[in-house]
């Protein structure tokens, strides 16, 4: 699986002791790769469970963050990226028919690893 997406953020804070209003726009953009791999078991032609194992990556980016208004009390903040990246497993039990009541359950453990 490949997604991404591009954000756009609008903020303002007021500041009652200044009577101040801040606004400040930015952006940002996240990227996320995923891969699964999986065994389908059947039983009795009427169960089917599908154990699996994977791995996940995301990399998110923020722009600045300068806000205006307030004079000394504007936040600026400089942009930053956040990466993660771990592995998944788990496992899959679902009828096994194709059906328009089709049902499945999953259990999913997907362990975080980060860095900057």
């Amino acid at each position: 699986m490949l997604a991404g997406s591009r954000e756009k953020y609008t903020s303002s804070r007021s500041i009652k002791y200044l009577n101040r209003k801040t606004n400040a726009d930015f952006e940002g953009y996240s990227v996320n790769i995923a891969a699964e791999l999986a065994y389908n078991f059947y039983y009795r032609d009427k169960l089917r469970l599908r154990p699996f194992v994977g791995v996940d990556y995301g990399y998110v980016h923020i722009d600045d963050f300068i806000e205006k208004g307030a004079d000394v009390a504007d936040l600026s903040v400089f942009n930053n990226s956040y990466k993660k990246a771990g592995p998944v497993f788990g496992f899959q039990i679902n009828n096994g028919i194709n059906t328009k009541f089709k049902w499945q359950v999953e259990l999913k453990i997907d362990l975080l690893l980060c860095g900057r």
